[in-house]
C-alpha cells in the first residue's frame, strides 16, 4: 500500500510540472492571438484555461476582454464575476465588473459594486464622474418633449454601419451578422460592402428602402467619410494585418486609386475614420499610434506648408484608457465622437466636445435616451437638416438612426383677463430655450409587406421594441382566457405591438409615415413616457403570433393588456 503511495506521489510530482509548463504554453498562445486581434481563436484558450480551478487571475480578465470585443458582453460579465469571487480582486477589477455591469444595463448593481469600492478606500477618476457631482444617469437624462430619435426605413435584419453623408445621399458600411458557438453577434462584422441610398427629399427624409453598391471595387473592409461641405472624401480600407490605412482626396469619385495616401499611414497601427474641420485647417482621426493613451484615441493633424504635419494627440481631456473612435465635426468648433472610456450609460457613447485651434475642451454625453446601453458610433451630422445620424446596436443588429434638434412647441394658454391678476404675477411660458430636442423611437419596427416567420430563431433575436425589456421576448406557452370583467366591461386581451415611439408632438406624424399602407386600426398606449402602437384583440399569446404572420409583421412584441390602458385610437 505504501508503494502504491509513493508510486502516485512519485507521478504526480513528475505530472504537475508538464500540466503548469502546458498551461503556460497555452496561455502565451492564447495571448498572441489576442495581440493580433484573433480573438474568436482565443476565446477558446482563455475559457479553457479559466475553467481550471485555481487559474491566474489574469486569465479570468483576458478572457472577459476577449468576449467583450467580439460583443459578448454577458460572457464578459460573467467570466469578471468569477474574478471578483476571487480571494483578494484588485481595485481595477472593480472597475472593470463596474463597466461590464453597465454594458448590460445593470445601473443598480453598478452602483453597489462603486459603493464597495469606495469602502475599500479604491478611487479612479472616472467611477468618480459619475457621482461626484450627483447621480450621472440622472442628471444626463433628457427631457422627453425634447427628444426626436427614429430608425431609418433601409435598416435591416444585418449590420448597418457607419453612416457618412453626401448632399441626399447616406453611405454606409453593411456587414452579415456572424454565428459564433452558435449564437448571432453584432460586432466583429467580417467583410463590410459599402453600400448607398438616397434618404432625403428636398425638406425631409424620404421613406426609402432600396440601395445600391457605392463601388464594387471597395467590398472589402471599407468605409468612407466626407468633409461638411462633401468636396473632400476620407476612405478607409483594412489591410492584411487588419490594420485600418486612411486615404483622401478631392472631387467625388470613390476610386482609391485617385485617392491620396494619409503621409502617416502605417502597418504598425491603424489610421482609422478622419474628419476635416469646416475651416480646412484640421483633421480629426483615430488611431492606436505610438503615444496613445489607451487603445484607440482621437488625433489631430493640421494643414500647414501644403502638407499635414506630425499628428498630435488631442489629450487626456477626451481619451481614455479605452476607445475613443469615429470623430466628425459639427462645426468648427464643435467635435462629436464616440467613446467607451467616458461616463456614459454603457458601451460606447456619443460624446460632443469644444474644438479650437487643435485643442479641445471638455466632453459632454449627449445623454440618455440618444445614448442606451449599448452601442452609438460612428456619427455624422447634416447641416443641411440639422440632425445626427449613427449605428446603435439597441436592436441587437446595428441600424442607423436620426436623431434631431428640434424646438418642442409652445404652450398656448387661455387668454387671462389683466384686473383679475397682478402685472408680476404672470408667467411668462417657455422663457428657456432646450439645448437638444427630440422624438425618441425606443425600437422601430420594420413593417415588411412579404410574410415572414415570426417563430424564426433569427426573428427572435431582435423581437423587443422597448428599450426597458431589451433583449426580451415574452413567450406564454400556456393558452390563457380573458379574464373576468375589470372595470365598466373591459378585461385583458393579447395585442400585436408593432412600434415604440418617445412621446412627442410628432410621434403619430412618423408613425402614420412608417404604416401609412396598414389598413388595420391601432390603439395607443403611453407607458413611462413611451407612445405604443398596438393592433389587434386576441384572446391567447399563440393566436395573436399567428395573425401577426399573417398580416406580415415581422419584428413585434405580444403584449397583455386592458381596454383601460388605451389614450386613443388612430385608424
Amino acid at each position: 500500500m505504501k508503494i502504491k503511495l509513493f508510486t502516485c506521489i512519485l507521478m504526480l510530482s513528475v505530472l504537475f510540472p508538464v500540466f503548469a509548463s502546458a498551461q503556460k504554453v497555452r496561455m502565451k498562445y492564447a495571448t498572441k492571438l489576442m495581440e493580433k486581434k484573433e480573438y474568436i481563436e482565443a476565446i477558446e484558450y482563455f475559457e479553457d484555461l479559466a475553467g481550471i480551478r485555481g487559474c491566474d487571475p489574469k486569465v479570468l480578465e483576458l478572457a472577459a476582454f476577449c468576449n467583450r470585443k467580439i460583443g459578448n458582453y454577458r460572457k464578459a460579465e460573467y467570466w469578471l464575476s468569477k474574478l471578483m469571487r476571487s480571494k483578494s480582486p484588485l481595485p481595477k477589477h472593480y472597475v472593470l465588473y463596474f463597466r461590464a455591469l453597465l454594458d448590460n444595463g445593470k445601473y443598480k448593481k453598478a452602483m453597489i459594486v462603486y459603493k464597495e469600492y469606495m469602502e475599500k478606500g479604491f478611487h479612479d477618476t472616472v467611477l468618480d464622474e459619475y457621482f461626484s457631482n450627483g447621480n450621472f444617469f440622472q442628471k444626463n437624462q433628457l427631457d422627453s418633449s425634447e427628444v426626436c430619435l427614429f430608425s431609418l426605413p433601409m435598416n435591416s435584419f444585418h449590420n448597418e454601419l457607419t453612416p457618412a453623408l453626401r448632399g441626399n445621399e447616406l453611405f454606409f458600411g453593411y456587414a452579415k451578422r456572424e454565428r459564433h458557438k452558435g449564437r448571432l453577434t453584432s460586432l466583429n462584422p467580417g467583410n463590410i460592402e459599402l453600400r448607398m441610398a438616397d434618404v432625403y427629399s428636398e425638406t425631409e427624409i424620404i421613406e426609402n428602402r432600396s440601395w445600391k453598391t457605392a463601388n464594387a471595387k471597395l467590398n472589402k473592409e471599407t468605409y468612407v467619410n466626407f468633409s461638411l461641405d462633401s468636396k473632400t472624401i476620407f476612405l478607409n480600407k483594412v489591410d492584411r494585418r487588419k490594420n485600418k490605412q486612411l486615404y483622401w482626396g478631392k472631387g467625388d469619385s470613390l476610386d482609391i486609386n485617385r485617392l491620396q495616401k494619409f503621409t502617416y499611414n502605417s502597418r504598425k497601427y491603424s489610421v482609422g475614420r478622419a474628419t476635416l474641420s469646416p475651416n480646412g485647417k484640421y483633421l480629426v482621426f483615430s488611431s492606436d499610434m505610438k503615444g496613445s493613451v489607451g487603445g484607440v484615441d482621437l488625433w489631430v493633424s493640421e494643414w500647414k506648408d501644403e502638407k499635414w504635419q506630425q499628428p498630435q494627440n488631442l489629450g487626456e481631456n477626451i481619451n481614455t484608457h479605452e476607445d475613443e473612435v469615429m470623430p466628425n465635426f459639427v462645426n468648427d468648433s464643435t467635435l462629436c465622437f464616440s467613446s467607451e472610456g467616458l461616463p456614459g450609460f454603457g458601451r460606447f457613447d456619443m460624446f460632443l466636445v469644444g474644438f479650437k485651434d487643435g485643442v479641445v475642451g471638455k466632453a459632454r454625453n449627449m445623454g440618455s435616451p440618444v445614448n442606451s446601453y449599448k452601442s452609438e458610433i460612428g456619427v455624422c451630422w447634416s447641416p443641411q437638416y440639422g440632425q445626427y445620424l449613427f449605428a446603435s446596436d439597441r436592436e441587437r443588429s446595428y441600424d442607423i438612426y436620426v436623431y434631431k434638434k428640434v424646438k418642442p412647441k409652445k404652450q398656448i394658454n387661455q387668454p387671462v383677463e389683466m384686473e383679475e391678476v397682478k402685472k408680476e404675477e404672470i408667467l411668462v411660458e417657455n422663457k428657456k430655450e432646450p439645448e437638444v430636442e427630440s422624438i425618441q423611437v425606443a425600437s422601430v419596427e420594420k413593417h415588411q409587406k412579404e410574410k415572414v416567420d415570426v417563430n424564426k430563431a433569427e426573428q427572435r433575436e431582435i423581437a423587443t421594441v422597448t428599450p426597458e425589456e431589451q433583449n426580451t421576448l415574452l413567450i406564454e406557452e400556456e393558452e390563457v382566457q380573458p379574464s373576468k370583467v375589470l372595470a365598466e366591461g373591459e378585461g385583458f386581451y393579447y395585442a400585436i405591438q408593432v412600434m415604440a415611439v418617445w412621446k412627442c408632438s410628432e410621434a403619430d406624424s412618423y408613425f402614420e409615415m412608417m404604416f401609412k399602407e396598414d389598413k388595420n386600426s391601432f390603439e395607443v398606449v403611453e407607458e413611462d413616457g413611451w407612445l405604443k402602437y398596438r393592433t389587434g384583440h386576441f384572446n391567447s399569446y399563440r393566436e395573436a403570433l399567428e395573425n401577426a404572420n399573417d398580416l406580415g409583421y415581422s419584428q413585434v412584441y405580444i403584449v397583455r393588456m386592458n381596454a383601460t390602458q388605451v389614450i386613443r385610437k388612430i385608424k
